[in-house]
């Protein structure tokens, strides 16, 4: 844990030694990469959540293939933006607001975030052969993010 501009928030403890380069590579604000990237915002009401989500991207990249850490990725990152909130809003009205919004996105990640947490750590074999299955909703989203992110590693 340290202290990030007077709010203490949560992390791996390397998290806090990455140089500007693994920061860039690892950690891309709040949301996915890409053109979805436009659709969540990096503030809740006004407050800057970038630092929870960073440590939250962070931990998805470098946790080991399991539920377990996922789950724990997703807990560290409410729980740090419960924190941003709790530290840097006085009026209880808007509190309210900014925590409901916070849960808003733990749901999102809790449910939706699998695709980018599992990227990379199973291979087809360890998976028996079974492939990922992409949405029927958004045919070939998934591949198009995919592409995307591998260019902009380059």
């Amino acid at each position: 844990m340290t202290d990030e501009g007077r709010v203490k928030l949560y992390a791996p403890e390397n998290y806090w030694s990455l140089t500007a380069k693994e920061h860039e590579e690892n950690c891309n604000g709040c949301g996915p990469d890409g053109i979805l990237s436009v659709v969540v915002p990096d503030t809740v009401y006004g407050l800057k959540i970038t630092a929870a989500c960073d440590i939250h991207d962070y931990m998805y990249v470098t946790a080991e293939a399991t539920i377990a850490a996922k789950n724990e990725a997703d807990r560290v990152f409410l729980n740090n933006m419960l924190r941003l909130v709790e530290a840097r809003t006085k009026s209880w009205i808007l509190k309210r607001l900014r925590i409901q919004r916070a849960r808003i996105y733990y749901r999102a990640v809790a449910e939706l975030g699998g695709p980018w947490f599992w990227k990379g750590k199973n291979t087809p074999a360890q998976m028996g052969g079974a492939q990922q299955e992409t949405p029927k909703a958004y045919p070939g989203w998934y591949e198009r993010y995919q592409n995307f992110h591998d260019r902009r590693r380059k």
